[in-house]
């Protein structure tokens, strides 16, 4: 994507009362009624907020007392024979560590064919609880101190866990 177009900031309008996004190439865009924000990481919230003035500091008082739900995605591909999974996508429940999984090569296409060739593709989404631990330091990782350990052990807890969904003793045979 073209990172001149990325939203670096917000305005709200003082006479009809919208809201502009400024890009980072410095183009602003709107006016808009409303603004719904995404952000990769909490750390991003305030402040891009902060730059809405006036307008957002109801909002801003509020999220500084809300505890954020952390959650670690993770992409893999399956080298070797495909993961024996029954189900395209499914909510997990039972592990501590897994809450949902996607075959992404099953997926529809934009094209409108199904799935993809080649090697399997999936995303495993971790339970909040655990993400939390592992973030904070309470989890095997022991938090995002130097070396970030929970970079390392949350995927592996996770692949185990999809393994024991998949009733598969290991994913040695898969080669994520």
């Amino acid at each position: 994507p073209d990172d001149r177009r990325a939203v670096v900031g917000l305005a709200r309008r003082g006479q009809d009362g919208g809201w502009d996004l400024q890009l980072k190439g410095g183009q602003w865009l709107g006016p808009f009624d409303y603004v719904v924000g995404g952000f990769a990481q909490h750390c991003l919230t305030e402040p891009f907020l902060r730059r809405g003035g006036a307008a957002c500091d109801k909002m801003l008082r509020c999220l500084r007392h809300i505890k954020y739900s952390q959650l670690f995605p993770v992409q893999v591909v399956f080298d070797g024979v495909p993961a024996p999974a029954g189900f395209t996508a499914a909510h997990i429940r039972g592990e501590h560590a897994l809450s949902f999984a996607c075959n992404n090569s099953k997926k529809p296409r934009a094209n409108g064919a199904w799935g993809t060739a080649g090697a399997q593709h999936w995303t495993l989404m971790s339970t909040a609880a655990f993400a939390e631990a592992e973030f904070s330091g309470g989890g095997k990782g022991k938090g995002k101190g130097k070396g970030g350990g929970y970079r390392q052990t949350a995927p592996e807890e996770m692949l185990r866990a999809f393994a024991r969904v998949l009733g598969l003793p290991d994913l040695t045979a898969q080669r994520p």
